[in-house]
């Protein structure tokens, strides 16, 4: 028996073993990295459907903060403190997100549309008034101010009537 063959046969198949296994891990790679990705579009969306769930099925919330967005100074001070946490609902979201983006989670892209979005709704007066008093979210305002401002939503409760103050 030629041990020269043998240890070659051997180194072979060692070389081998270690390609299959690396292509093992890099399928396992791959797969949690869809997982991954996959759970924090989830949360993204789940966070803004909350956060809409939360508003829209109570016609009370949803008044104080259509006319907090637009007009702040015409809310009652209880409903001044609501309107105010009801905003704070939703940027505590977007702060995750941004959070996310920063760590490398969150795609570029979709931080744009994130902060495209927000940047939009800040520009309103109540929100404008929210973010001027709220430093805590400094950093993410100041990531906000490098988004260009631009319409990507529709957001029907910002039309003023004429019977609302």
């Amino acid at each position: 028996m030629n041990w020269e063959a043998v240890g070659a046969v051997g180194e072979i198949v060692g070389a081998l073993a270690v390609i299959a296994t690396l292509g093992y891990v890099a399928a396992q790679i791959r797969q949690n990295t869809h997982s991954v990705t996959t759970a924090v579009y989830e949360s993204a969306m789940a966070g803004f459907n909350e956060h809409i769930r939360f508003v829209a099925s109570d016609a009370e919330l949803s008044s104080i903060l259509r006319r907090g967005s637009i007009a702040p100074a015409s809310l009652e001070d209880e409903e001044l403190f609501r309107f105010t946490f009801i905003i704070r609902h939703y940027v505590n979201h977007v702060y995750k997100l941004f959070r996310l983006y920063e760590q490398g989670v969150f795609p570029k892209g979709e931080w744009r549309n994130v902060a495209g979005e927000a940047v939009q709704l800040f520009s309103m007066p109540g929100l404008a008034e929210f973010k001027d008093k709220n430093q805590y979210y400094a950093d993410l305002w100041t990531a906000m101010d490098d988004i260009e401002a631009a319409d990507f939503s529709s957001f029907n409760f910002i039309r003023e009537s004429s019977n609302e103050g």
